[in-house]
């Protein structure tokens, strides 16, 4: 809330409650369906290229082997498929082992990937997209329609925390419609 409250911060105020839909966890309210911090419960953190839905962690980049998510096109242990490993010396391409990258790929730890578009090594080996963002010519973006606040991906036309641009908070139970904080229910 930017100061100190005796009860929740919700939407950035300080208040009695939460909102019906959200949890206090940790002195704020948080919609423990979607927070990636919060999910499913206070302090269940759902980790790096992860989503929170419905209260489950999800994998938002690649496919979930042994509680990790991967990329079974390019994971030297998980190629092609979870559990299936490179044998030394090989790189997965494409979801099969191969002795070296074909061109215009890199070799990024045991998998060839392309720099200019895959979000887990965007530019470069290991840089990865985080916040929602996606990789296009070699560098992390936020999809058309969203803005960069704050390194996360918003609608600002209905997030009521930034609504109509970044750290623009709407009053608590005053919804953000077209960019615009509206206390018209």
């Amino acid at each position: 809330c930017g100061s100190a409250c005796d009860q929740v911060c919700n939407d950035g105020n300080c208040t009695e409650a939460c909102d019906p839909d959200e949890v206090a966890c940790a002195g704020s309210c948080v919609d423990i369906a979607v927070d990636v911090e919060h999910c499913g419960s206070c302090g269940k953190s759902c980790g790096a290229a992860r989503g929170c839905v419905g209260g489950s962690c999800v994998c938002t980049i690649g496919s979930l082997c042994a509680d990790h998510c991967v990329q079974l096109a390019s994971d030297g242990n998980n190629c092609g498929q979870c559990g299936r490993a490179c044998g030394p010396g090989e790189l997965c391409e494409g979801g099969a082992c191969a002795d070296s990258c074909s061109s215009g790929l890199t070799a990024c730890g045991a998998g060839c990937v392309d720099v200019a578009s895959n979000p887990l090594h965007c530019g470069g080996c290991g840089i990865m997209c985080t916040g929602g963002k996606t990789c296009a010519a070699a560098s992390c973006s936020c999809p058309a329609g969203l803005t960069d606040c704050g390194g996360l991906c918003i609608d600002t036309m209905t997030d009521s925390l930034n609504c109509g641009a970044c750290g623009n908070l709407c009053m608590p139970g005053e919804p953000c419609a077209g960019g615009v904080c509206n206390d018209e229910q």
